[in-house]
């Protein structure tokens, strides 16, 4: 039975295929006409970045004209190690919403089938609670065919009473939106009833952030309108210094407090 690398068999797309995933020994193709997704599973003898696999996808779905390409990557059990705890991370949080932020920094043991991971910002509860002891194990089980568990040591929460306390004054402080009967009616995700009785109706937002790690799926706008899915989404140290229109940034709030009667949130 003849063995072909991602290289040689999608040798007509050499120019989209990153230099890591090359060498990946193709073990299973699939194809689902229903949704037409194709699926390639591969081995690898190095461990690959989770941003290449995505980069990967994504251009193999434009190449090919597909609803989705996905890369499976298959590892031996001896490869799993701490040094890839980041990447799993990326890995969790393409699957796994509420990993966002909770392992920033965070330093990580693995010995005996466990990894032992130092956090920093909290989370603990929230992330056992929505099942992270299951999802980790499931993981390493996917990419390594072997069950790693995990246990969270550290800063395991953060002061959630000051923290519900300031989002309960910030949603008071929203105002009721107002709904133009001329304009296109918009999506409401959640509605949300604040300590003064008052609803707010809350819109989501669906930009295509997978190449940077972040997920955006059915995200919360909390005020303003929502991106739009054709807006040019790039890393901020992208945008020309002489660049003087509006910029919306994106990213993590680890952290609230005020100063001379002023709000600061910092990303």
């Amino acid at each position: 039975m003849n063995t072909y690398t991602i290289e040689s068999f999608f040798e007509n797309y050499k120019e989209l295929i990153p230099s890591v995933i090359e060498k990946g020994r193709i073990l299973r193709l699939g194809y689902n006409e229903e949704n037409g997704t194709f699926t390639c599973q591969a081995a690898f003898d190095k461990l690959v970045p989770f941003d290449s696999t995505v980069e990967f996808e994504m251009k193999m779905r434009a190449a090919l004209g597909a609803g989705k390409f996905i890369l499976q990557l298959k590892y031996t059990p001896d490869m799993l190690c701490a040094e890839y705890f980041p990447e799993l991370c990326k890995f969790l949080k393409s699957r796994f919403p509420l990993v966002n932020g909770f392992f920033d920094n965070a330093e990580a043991v693995y010995e005996n089938g466990i990894f032992t991971v130092d956090i920093k910002h909290g989370g603990e509860a929230l992330l056992k609670k929505a099942g992270i002891e299951t999802a980790f194990p499931a993981l390493t089980m996917e990419l390594f065919s072997v069950r790693a568990d995990i246990r969270l040591t550290g800063v395991l929460e953060t002061d959630m009473e000051e923290h519900q306390r300031e989002q309960e004054e910030f949603l008071n402080s929203l105002p009721v939106p107002k709904i133009d009967p001329a304009q296109p009616e918009k999506k409401a995700a959640v509605t949300t009833n604040t300590a003064s009785g008052a609803s707010v109706d809350f819109r989501t937002a669906n930009v295509d952030f997978t190449r940077f790690s972040l997920l955006c799926d059915d995200a919360l706008v909390l005020m303003g309108a929502p991106i739009s899915g054709n807006e040019q989404v790039m890393q901020m140290k992208d945008i020309p210094a002489d660049y003087r229109g509006r910029v919306v940034v994106w990213g993590d709030i680890f952290d609230l407090w005020k100063q001379r009667k002023q709000s600061r949130v910092c990303l």
